[in-house]
């Protein structure tokens, strides 16, 4: 069964909250994006400012768009937050695998679900050593930092080589960017069972009409 998990990607508060209180009304599950500005050249909220926010029931995933350091110190403040039940790390952050299992190691040592995000040209074999370790592999659609980037076709390929490859991997399989009414449901059929959204959701006239149209659409 898969799930679309609307996605908060800014750097204002106010816009914040009201995207949150429209998630709130539909969703069990959100995604929100942290940027330093300088893994990806744009900013966002940081913990800090978001953390005593009422997410309610919310389960909350945060994934974190920063430098190697930078992501260490975000992973450490996210002990306390106790709605955030999983953290998405980036693979291109690290210089090695050393690193790579550092990260992986970090959020389980708080107690969070791990999943790690790759770019669209990414090498899957990257992450190989750690695959039976995490809890999901997020799938880049675009080259993330922004909303509303053009989807990457060839991301498709990337996720039938992944469960080709790595045929004992359990956990999630996900993706992130560019997803619309018109594809989601190819998404879907590649096996892909957490869908994040953002602009599609949140740029739309009628967001609580939009995610449910794409709920709609993973069912049928």
């Amino acid at each position: 069964m898969s799930i679309v998990i609307p996605a908060i990607l800014t750097n204002s508060k106010q816009e914040f909250r009201e995207y949150l209180a429209i998630i709130k009304s539909m969703a069990n599950t959100i995604q929100i994006d942290i940027m330093d500005g300088e893994f990806v050249p744009s900013n966002s909220l940081s913990p800090r400012e978001f953390f005593y926010e009422d997410f309610g029931d919310l389960q909350v995933e945060i994934h974190i768009m920063a430098t190697f350091n930078n992501t260490r110190d975000i992973i450490e403040s996210l002990k306390s937050f106790k709605s955030c039940t999983r953290i998405i790390v980036h693979q291109e952050i690290c210089e090695n695998l050393e690193q790579l299992r550092q990260l992986v190691n970090l959020v389980k040592s708080i107690n969070k679900e791990v999943s790690i995000a790759i770019n669209p040209d990414t090498d899957i074999r990257d992450i190989g050593k750690v695959v039976k370790k995490i809890d999901g592999v997020q799938f880049m659609g675009v080259n993330p930092g922004f909303y509303g980037s053009s989807l990457q076709a060839q991301v498709y390929d990337k996720v039938k080589d992944f469960q080709s490859r790595y045929t004992m991997y359990e956990g999630d399989i996900a993706w992130d960017g560019a997803v619309n009414i018109d594809n989601i449901k190819t998404i879907r059929d590649l096996g892909v069972n957490r869908i994040a959204v953002g602009s599609t959701i949140f740029k739309s006239d009628n967001p609580v009409k939009t995610y449910q149209e794409l709920v709609d659409n993973i069912k049928n």
